[in-house]
């Protein structure tokens, strides 16, 4: 996947949002970042209008041997660039709705940008409910909707480990909601 800290930015970005709330700009921060990140063709199907249950995601067998085509240099460091660009964003716009969390010192985490190590490190199958998340709410972006009050709860729950019912809910939530 590419856009992880996207993710861990917009995790941060939500946290200031229900903390704050949000400024004329901050929708569009998380449409713009939202879109820009790529799933991988394999981590998650076309989020398409359909009723997920947990029995649907199953954990994927490890193909991290498998070899790999390699990528472009100069389009892998404008991604990275571009990347950075959006991250930046993020935070400028968390640091315009929270101020004080940029020099706070004593933070309480609330807004910090999440560990993306923990992501990785879950459990196949949360892994797979939270790219089927991400691919849920970038196709409900891509469809022209607002981001909604549902949009900032899909990005809070890439920072926790949840059941799966929590995650199949939200997504049929975020299909049912389409224009």
């Amino acid at each position: 996947m590419k856009g992880e800290q996207i993710i861990s930015a917009l995790i941060g970005l939500a946290g200031a949002v229900s903390n704050t709330g949000k400024s004329e700009n901050t929708d569009e921060v998380v449409r713009t970042a939202l879109l820009s990140i790529r799933l991988e063709v394999a981590e998650t199907e076309t989020a398409k209008p359909v009723t997920y249950t947990s029995e649907m995601v199953k954990p994927k067998a490890d193909t991290s041997e498998t070899a790999k085509p390699e990528a472009n240099t100069s389009e892998m460091d404008k991604s990275e660039a571009d990347e950075s660009e959006i991250v930046d964003l993020i935070h400028k716009e968390k640091f315009k709705i929270s101020p004080n969390c940029a020099t706070c010192q004593f933070p309480c985490g609330n807004t910090s940008d999440y560990d993306m190590a923990r992501f990785n490190e879950s459990e196949e199958n949360i892994k797979a409910w939270k790219m089927k998340l991400i691919a849920a709410m970038q196709d409900y972006l891509t469809e022209g909707n607002e981001v909604t009050e549902m949009i900032y709860r899909g990005i809070s729950f890439l920072g926790y480990e949840l059941d799966e019912s929590a995650y199949a809910n939200l997504i049929n939530k975020i299909n049912e909601s389409k224009k």
